[in-house]
């Protein structure tokens, strides 16, 4: 028997397209605003029509730059005066950058629950308006206190997303009533572990986590079996993380720009797919945790970004031994500063690493004044006293800031003579370099070492541009 009324791309028995405007209006009007987006890509009928199924606006922005107290109680007063003429309609989304201090936190708690009473699906509540920026712990001018929200002004929601900003949850506050909630975001909140392991159990529906100077968190667990749908975590300058521990079966992202704690424990992570570890801060020597073993745990990775912090940390002080990457297809390596150890760490990284399927190599390279003095190391990068690991896929390279120096030249030759499927290097050169320097000394030279020290059998080609600047000459694009 036919499905009748069968909502399908292109189905011949797609009655509801069938209907009357006004009814697929009223229909869409039923939907979550996920849900209803989602219909615009059934055909070119039902695109944009979400965008009508109400009669009046449904996303409601509000915000002011901070000025002074009259213009902070003026605020207040047209706000609320929009909202008694906006009575009980519907709010989907609702968006507010604002201080409230002690005068004015009533009225932005009314605010909260007059939304929640009309069914709002995202909330952006961001409480930094005078925030001091260099205060990166969430100091505000003036001292002024963060508002407190309690979770009793959030019963019976509705809510997909969470984003707050600089602000204070009550010590009660354990996430029992966000049932339908997809994206936690937190940035300057003082969540600790207790509240985090709550909102991963209590929110059946969490695929996205991001904490970001979070100050008062102190160890980061994530666990809850194979019903966990966290698929996106993202910890950020939360400085004071010493444990993070993950097992989540279907997380597929993980990115910590922050310090790194001292110990990983990784269980269940068979989903992971892509990894940031970077760090620009001082970190601990001596790790208790094995970064080798952490490495071993991203079988699924596809692609992995590293700061020199971070493969400093893989070998440390003592031996190391080789580790193999088997999935990792993109590899981007981002230093902001480059001293000796970590030139010697760059060539240890590629000579114990096996990437069978290293496709793209990306590398961002510091300015540097002088060459790092590599000699006192009794280190060369050409000896072979180790395993030398042969990259079989690699097929495009690209280096930022190459500035042509010593250690750049002999970090490309001895990556282009590893590349035997190499089809492009990319080089970026330095603003700065090309007008205070002769840029074509840089291009002869890799030039040079692509003739020389090239292990790819078939043509590659050589692109070279500047990260800014009109120089009509650039790109340049040779074949060899």
């Amino acid at each position: 028997m036919a499905n009748i009324g069968y909502m399908g791309r292109g189905s011949p028995h797609d009655r509801i397209t069938e209907l009357p405007e006004v009814l697929k209006l009223h229909i869409l009007s039923l939907l979550s605003r996920k849900d209803a987006v989602r219909t615009g890509m059934l055909s070119t009928q039902w695109k944009d029509l979400w965008k009508r199924r109400f009669p009046y606006q449904t996303v409601l922005e509000f915000g002011t730059i901070y000025v002074s107290e009259d213009v902070q109680a003026q605020f207040v007063r047209q706000v609320n005066d929009f909202l008694v003429h906006y009575g009980n309609r519907r709010i989907e989304t609702f968006h507010l950058y604002f201080n409230p201090g002690d005068r004015f936190e009533r009225n932005v708690i009314s605010w909260i629950e007059l939304a929640v009473l009309c069914g709002v699906e995202e909330f952006y509540l961001n409480f930094s308006q005078g925030l001091t920026s260099c205060h990166p712990d969430g100091r505000l001018e003036y001292r002024r206190r963060r508002p407190e929200l309690k979770e009793k002004i959030f019963k019976d929601n509705c809510l997909t997303v969470l984003n707050l900003h600089y602000c204070r949850l009550n010590r009660r506050f354990r996430f029992e009533h966000f049932p339908f909630l997809e994206i936690l975001e937190l940035h300057g909140v003082n969540i600790n572990e207790s509240m985090l392991e709550r909102a991963v159990l209590c929110c059946p529906f969490l695929s996205k986590l991001d904490l970001s100077e979070c100050m008062t968190l102190m160890a980061i667990k994530i666990s809850g079996g194979p019903q966990l749908r966290l698929k996106y975590l993202r910890v950020v300058r939360c400085w004071n993380v010493d444990l993070i521990e993950i097992s989540a079966p279907k997380l597929e992202v993980f990115h910590l720009f922050s310090r790194f704690p001292r110990m990983y424990l990784l269980y269940d992570i068979s989903s992971l797919a892509d990894v940031v570890l970077y760090s620009t801060v001082e970190q601990y020597w001596f790790h208790p945790n094995n970064w080798f073993e952490t490495l071993s745990t991203f079988n699924h990775v596809r692609v992995l970004t590293l700061c020199n912090k971070a493969i400093q940390h893989m070998f440390g002080p003592g031996m190391f031994a080789t580790v193999a990457l088997p999935s990792v297809r993109v590899l981007d390596l981002s230093m902001p500063q480059l001293d000796d150890h970590d030139v010697m760490n760059i060539y240890r990284f590629f000579r114990q690493c096996y990437l069978p399927r290293l496709d793209k190599l990306l590398m961002q390279l510091p300015n540097s004044q002088t060459d790092p003095v590599l000699q006192q190391f009794n280190f060369d990068a050409s000896r072979e006293d180790s395993p030398d690991i042969p990259y079989m896929g690699l097929r495009v390279i690209t280096i930022s800031s190459f500035e042509g120096r010593m250690h750049h030249i002999m970090l490309l030759q001895f990556l282009l003579s590893r590349a035997i499927a190499l089809r492009q290097v990319s080089i970026v050169l330095p603003h700065d370099l090309l007008l205070y320097s002769n840029p074509h000394r840089i291009i002869n030279a890799v030039a040079e070492l692509l003739r020389r020290s090239r292990a790819a059998g078939t043509a590659t080609n050589l692109l070279l541009y500047p990260s800014q600047g009109r120089l009509a000459y650039f790109p340049l694009s040779v074949n060899y």
